[in-house]
């Protein structure tokens, strides 16, 4: 039998699963695209929603969530097939009762749903896009769950210690302000006043954890990173999950930092690197400006900036988080620090548990100006700003 009447003999489902196959491979070969096109098209359509099916259920038996598999879409140029992945993923959660979805679950795919290309592409972009999306579900690494899957868990408790919708209000109207104001003084300062906030809140809840039925279980979130500056982007990551006593890991292939930790911290990491990064890109914008030999608008100017900006900003988080733990472990008497240090033994222990093979990296730095700059940006504020902003935050 020869190449081309190996193809002939093949399903329309085994000629899609092939396809993917070779996409997952980086192989080609020659006609089995143009092969499954001649079939006929209801059995093109079904064999595209098992294939999606199949590579979803993959993705969230990893611990993947509706949101990232958006996400993996977004970055694979597969946007135009998300309706029929969002499908999929509504057809595994129908599977299961009701009670038995989180409705964070829930709440990603609609919102989802909501903002989901309205007009697909021709059927063989469609086609070409579910097999990028397909092949790179099915090879997804497993995952800390972020939310359970459906008829997993429970679905009526939220992640533990999330922080009050009182308390992340106030704090996202300290960064919202941050973001928006023209002078890094000022944003400095509203951020530093968020994150005092923050770890005040998380402190007193894991006080309160500590003496009612013990410490709650760690968990963990995602934060997708865009292009370009990846790794310096992940060092800011990094620099803040140390600050709230969180551990995280980037994957560079995919463009995604996990972070494991408290519910609380991690609330307070995923608001910090959100503002932040929108704070870094407009100072590093700023550093540019009047700079007449365009030295600081190259690459390596921006990556430097960055990575100094990552570092001053974790000094400076941890600095202040060193002296709100010292506040309130002597208004504890002393009890703080031992439940602290135990929350960061748990969090070490299900990082480890989770990534058993994770390496450190070292960032390289390719210009003293940039780093001096980006340092510079992150070093304009006081810490001490709760008598400047009193009148803000109130």
């Amino acid at each position: 039998m020869g190449f081309f009447d190996d193809i002939a003999s093949l399903t329309t489902q085994e000629l899609l699963d092939d396809l993917v196959s070779c996409a997952s491979g980086g192989w080609v070969r020659p006609g089995l695209f143009h092969a499954f096109l001649e079939a006929p098209p209801d059995e093109q359509r079904r064999a595209l929603d098992r294939t999606l099916d199949g590579a979803v259920r993959v993705a969230v038996a990893r611990g993947w969530c509706p949101v990232d598999v958006a996400e993996i879409a977004r970055r694979r140029s597969a946007e135009s097939v998300q309706p029929r992945v969002l499908e999929a993923l509504a057809r595994q959660a129908a599977e299961h009762p009701q009670t038995r979805v989180h409705p964070r679950w829930t709440a990603q795919l609609e919102q989802l749903r909501r903002s989901a290309p309205a007009t697909p592409p021709l059927w063989p972009e469609l086609v070409k896009a579910g097999i990028r999306l397909a092949a790179t579900l099915r090879t997804l690494p497993t995952e800390p769950c972020v939310i359970p899957a459906p008829g997993s868990a429970d679905p009526t408790s939220e992640r533990v210690g999330s922080v009050d919708e009182t308390a992340l209000r106030r704090v996202r109207g300290l960064l919202a302000k941050a973001e928006s104001t023209e002078f890094p003084a000022e944003a400095e300062a509203l951020t530093a006043k968020a994150h005092r906030l923050m770890r005040e809140h998380a402190i007193d809840r894991a006080m309160a954890d500590s003496q009612s039925s013990g410490p709650a279980p760690t968990s963990a979130c995602r934060i997708w990173l865009d292009n370009p500056y990846l790794r310096a982007k992940s060092h800011l990551v990094s620099e803040v999950a140390q600050a709230n006593r969180c551990r995280s890991v980037f994957r560079p292939g995919l463009g995604v930092a996990t972070v494991v930790g408290f519910g609380d911290d991690l609330d307070t990491v995923e608001l910090l690197v959100t503002s932040l990064l929108l704070q870094a890109g407009r100072s590093m914008r700023q550093a540019g400006s009047g700079n007449a030999d365009g030295a600081a608008r190259s690459r390596t100017f921006r990556q430097s900036f960055l990575l100094s900006y990552a570092r001053r900003i974790g000094e400076r988080l941890r600095e202040a988080s060193s002296t709100v733990e010292s506040e309130s472990d002597a208004r504890y008497d002393g009890a703080l620090l031992p439940v602290l240090a135990d929350r960061t033994q748990a969090v070490d222990d299900a990082f480890t548990t989770a990534f058993p093979h994770v390496r450190s990296s070292i960032a390289r730095v390719g210009g003293s100006t940039g780093w001096g700059a980006g340092r510079a940006a992150a070093d304009l504020a006081r810490l001490d700003v709760r008598a400047e902003l009193r009148s803000r935050a109130g």
